[in-house]
């Protein structure tokens, strides 16, 4: 599987809010574990829409993709239910 997105990419898009998300040990520091498994979940499920036209893996991950990867694992992140705006 090909990881669309990494850390540096999320934390560039949402910053704080994925601080608050990925913290799972109350230290203020996000994990990067869960950060890992929230881009490969992302990266999964991008990979479920696009393997039927598309060769796997891509040899070059378009700009979009990557966009889509954060925003899927964002959502992932919120444990509870995402806000509305996400």
């Amino acid at each position: 599987m090909t990881i669309y997105a990494t850390e540096v990419n999320l934390l560039t898009r949402y910053g704080a809010e994925i601080t608050q998300l990925a913290d799972r040990d109350g230290d203020s520091v996000a994990d990067a574990g869960v950060i890992d498994r929230a881009l490969e979940d992302a990266g999964a499920e991008i990979e479920s829409y696009i393997s039927s036209k598309y060769t796997l893996p891509l040899s070059a991950v378009p700009p979009r993709l990557e966009a889509i990867a954060c925003q899927i694992a964002r959502y992932q992140l919120y444990t509870a239910a995402a806000p509305e705006k996400v």
